[in-house]
């Protein structure tokens, strides 16, 4: 199991752009209107569940890291 620096260590060498392509693909493939409910399997620290959340979704994290969900409970609205 990974520990919580690392998660936010590989968020950090993530690009916003990419980010910011991968929400579009979502929101593209899974309009909030009709598909307002997301499960994220493997969120860890809530890098695209936040901002998901933020645009209106309604998500559900799950991760096997305990640590790396609470994080993502700080990030984004919402259970995780």
């Amino acid at each position: 199991m990974f520990p919580l620096d690392w998660f936010d260590t590989f968020a950090a060498t993530v690009p916003g752009r990419l980010i910011e392509i991968e929400l579009e693909g979502i929101a593209r493939t899974l309009p909030v209107q009709s598909f307002r409910r997301i499960l994220d399997v493997g969120c860890g620290i809530g890098r695209i569940a936040g901002p998901l959340a933020a645009r209106g979704y309604s998500l559900t994290g799950l991760d096997i890291n305990v640590d790396a969900l609470a994080a993502a409970r700080r990030r984004a609205r919402g259970p995780c």
